[in-house]
């Protein structure tokens, strides 16, 4: 582990493709490092990463969570299907049958074009076979010290190669060699897998296969979109998925004729057992629905009359609380108002009404009568404040 500096990078040191590509090599390489530089570098990545994402929205290149599918021809197979009608109107079931091949014609024409001088670039076949025969690839140089790579059966691929994993992994063959073994590698990889007669799922494993079937559900998907994890996980450990048909992905493709798909891959065999497991939670629905609807029905209830004459009551305010007071005067006027205490008693309490407010002014002249009309007007606030 260590690190390129500029001056580094300008004399031909580059950093592989495949390692800027790895996240989770480059986060499990910094542990490596004292905590202080961990934090640095993190950081430093962290901010690089949001300039970066900023600046393809900008842009409107920006995808969260989309894959794209590609390949040297993408056609429909059949008309769209209706799917899980029990639980959604809209959902189609639609097949994409992707070709991702490369003809010897194309392969010779990216040889000539991409070989300039490099002595590496050329045709190569593996050093030891696997399932018992042997790969053969296209080599074109990237960079001073890295190389490209296409198979017949999968195209130009993204992971690059170093010139000592080229020469340790492969070994060079002529052009004669390769264009047999290439034009059969790619007529026996057109319905076939990498695996061959060893292939645990045959029926279904699309691993190296040139020409494939991709299942894709389209229209309103959230509805079931646990469903659909749900029989993924139940049945996908037995019937032998591959890791990348085990996961729900979001996919985007553009077909041949210029139409764009958007909707969930999903493998084509557990279809069935996910449109069954919608029918008995419909089913399940359906039943709870009717149910609550066929509950016995109690008897009214005879009316209680102190919630009736509650319900019909209206709220006291602070006007219709105590008894109104005409005044004697322009100004204001005292007149006599009874407040009833927790005994019955009655007593006398002087008060002063201002006709230009709609407070009451309580002025007493006894401390046992001021000490009632504040309870009073106490009691008053709090059921006020119960009301609203």
């Amino acid at each position: 582990m260590g690190f390129v500096t500029e001056r580094e990078m300008a004399q031909g040191i580059q950093v592989p493709e495949s390692d800027s590509r790895d996240v989770g090599r480059f986060l499990n390489r910094i542990l490596g490092l004292q905590v202080v530089f961990q934090n640095l570098i993190f950081n430093y990545f962290i901010a690089c990463l949001d300039v970066v994402i900023t600046s393809a929205k900008k842009e409107g290149k920006f995808n969260e969570g989309f894959v794209d599918l590609t390949g040297s021809s993408i056609t429909q197979q059949d008309e769209p299907k209706s799917v899980f009608t029990a639980l959604c109107d809209d959902c189609k079931q639609v097949k994409v049958l992707v070709d991702r091949g490369m003809s010897w014609s194309t392969a010779l024409k990216r040889f000539h074009s991409l070989r300039g001088d490099d002595r590496l670039a050329g045709f190569y076949k593996t050093r030891n076979p696997m399932h018992n025969k042997y790969f053969y690839l296209l080599v074109t140089p990237h960079t001073h010290t890295h190389y490209k790579i296409a198979r017949p059966n999968t195209g130009v691929n993204v992971q690059e190669l170093d010139s000592e994993e080229l020469q340790h992994k492969y070994q060079m063959v002529t052009l004669e060699k390769a264009e047999i073994e290439w034009k059969k590698m790619y007529e026996e990889t057109l319905y076939k897998c990498n695996h061959g007669s060893h292939c645990n799922n045959p029926r279904y494993c699309q691993v190296g296969m040139r020409r494939y079937s991709v299942n894709i559900i389209c229209g309103s998907l959230m509805r079931i979109l646990p469903l659909l994890e749900t029989t993924l996980l139940k049945h996908g450990l037995k019937l032998k998925l591959s890791k990348y048909d085990a996961t729900v992905k979001v996919v985007r493709v553009c077909l041949d004729n210029g139409e764009r798909l958007i909707g969930f891959q999903y493998p084509e065999i557990l279809m069935p057992l996910a449109e069954k497991e919608a029918t008995a939670v419909a089913l399940e629905n359906k039943t709870s629905l009717l149910s609550h609807f066929s509950q016995t029905i109690e008897p009214i209830s005879p009316v209680l009359k102190k919630m009736y004459l509650r319900a019909t009551t209206p709220p006291p305010t602070i006007k219709s609380y105590f008894t109104s007071l005409k005044p004697t005067s322009e100004s204001s006027s005292t007149a006599k108002v009874k407040v009833a205490s927790k005994s019955d008693v009655t007593q006398s309490v002087d008060l002063t009404v201002e006709e230009d407010h709609d407070i009451i002014c309580v002025l007493d002249r006894t401390p046992v009568s001021k000490r009632k009309t504040q309870s009073s007007l106490n009691t008053f606030f709090k059921k006020r404040t119960k009301l609203s």
